[in-house]
């Protein structure tokens, strides 16, 4: 039997899987054998897995979805989401969406190697669906309104010629969001976009600010299960606006107080016709000093947000 939307559906947030990994880059780095673990425990539950863009129809009510239903993101667009998490979900009979920041398609970030144009395309042969996640990966929620917007069209158009296929969903890159941001992707052309909450999907969840779990390295197939069937996970209904604001207000003025030579690329915008070249290395394109997704709306304030903030408010 199945319903227009479940009451409540898990989107999990994944980012690499490797042994080891940058220090930035670690907290989010899930071990492989971990992983295994965590593709038997939504399937012990009984879970079918979905797409972005197919639960995107499915909250506008023009398709049908099975309960128990579990939505699997991965955000960044490393190598090793080609190379081990995708096998594995296919070999389990499950999906997800990948999302791509384009700049480093067939770069290094940090020591580590990302996505090949070629392994996309294998991804979507497979059947799995490839997301844009902005062009440099920037924190959108602190750059001009028209800079966000070249971040998302160009991001999109980017893959969609050479790749040849539609790209309809998005995730904000550290999973910051804000409403003119998400007004921002509708008008971009997207169908859905996804933050990151920590909380479940629902019903009234807003479809170009979807509500994501964040997959730490530390999760365990016992906490993902708990998190998946909603004995650990809140459904947030209502912004944390405060929190986000503070936020938001340290990452733009820390960098100001302390300027660091890492951001520098993050000054001006790029020139639109650059084309990243395979093998090159990316500059540094994230916060420095935190995980990639870090923040109030992407870990716990004892897990990450805290050491992060307290890190910019010493600058």
């Amino acid at each position: 039997m199945t319903a227009t939307a479940p009451e409540l559906v898990p989107i999990l947030m994944y980012h690499s899987v490797a042994e080891s990994a940058h220090r930035i880059d670690l907290p989010f780095t899930v071990r492989t054998r971990d992983f295994e673990r965590h593709v038997h425990a939504p399937r012990a539950w009984g879970a079918t897995t979905v797409d972005v863009a197919t639960y995107g129809r499915a909250l506008r009510g023009h398709r049908p979805i099975a309960p128990r239903t579990v939505v699997i993101t991965v955000d960044d667009g490393y190598s090793n989401t080609a190379e081990r998490l995708a096998p594995q979900l296919a070999a389990a009979g499950m999906t997800a969406t990948v999302f791509v920041s384009t700049a480093t398609i067939g770069r290094s970030v940090r020591g580590s190697r990302m996505i090949a144009w070629s392994q996309l395309h294998e991804l979507l042969a497979m059947g799995f669906e490839v997301g844009a996640h902005s062009h440099h990966h920037l924190a959108l929620d602190t750059v001009p309104l028209a800079r966000a917007t070249e971040e998302m069209v160009r991001s999109r158009e980017v893959l969609e010629d050479t790749l040849q296929t539609t790209v309809t969903s998005f995730a904000y890159p550290h999973g910051y969001w804000t409403p003119p941001l998400t007004r921002l992707a509708e008008d971009a052309g997207f169908l859905a976009a996804c933050a990151a909450k920590n909380s479940l999907s629902h019903p009234d969840d807003d479809l170009f600010a979807l509500s994501r779990i964040v997959v730490p390295r530390n999760m365990t197939s016992a906490t993902l299960l708990d998190a998946v069937d909603g004995r650990s996970t809140r459904v947030r209904t209502s912004p944390r606006t405060i929190q986000r604001g503070m936020w938001r207000l340290a990452r733009r003025v820390g960098p100001l107080l302390r300027p660091d030579p890492a951001m520098a690329p993050r000054v001006g915008a790029p020139s639109p016709h650059h084309r990243p070249t395979a093998g090159s290395t990316v500059p540094e394109l994230y916060i420095p000093g935190c995980p990639m997704d870090a923040g109030p709306v992407a870990a716990s304030p004892r897990g990450v947000m805290r050491p992060c903030l307290m890190r910019f408010l010493r600058r």
